[in-house]
């Protein structure tokens, strides 16, 4: 549990959160007990969603769809190059999560 004592609930959708709540509280007095919360413990956190994955997700699909007849030459090449930067960003938290779709509202821009 000490993997859990580090997050943050705002980071992280109610939904997915309110799985990992439920994991944890899940009784631990016998062997089998421990296992299955274990078990559910470690699902609840692989499936922990970003609260702005959703943000991210949307910025992500917007980039990848747009064209270059809508630059000049020179400006394609800038887009280009802010775009593969922005996308290489890490997802690794939430204010990472931030970070990249920030960066990639400004490539757009």
């Amino acid at each position: 549990m000490s993997t859990t004592q580090s997050l943050l609930q705002s980071d992280y959708t109610v939904e997915s959160w309110s799985t990992l709540s439920t994991a944890l509280a899940l009784p631990q007095n016998t062997n089998q007990f421990i296992v299955d919360k274990t078990n559910a413990i470690n699902t609840a956190l692989s499936s922990l969603v970003f609260i702005g994955k959703a943000d991210l997700d949307t910025a992500k699909n917007t980039i990848s769809t747009t064209q270059e007849n809508a630059y000049t030459p020179a400006s394609w090449q800038i887009f280009v190059s802010a775009r593969d930067m922005a996308l290489a960003l890490p997802e690794t938290s939430n204010a990472l999560v931030i970070a990249k779709r920030q960066a990639i509202n400004n490539a757009l821009a």
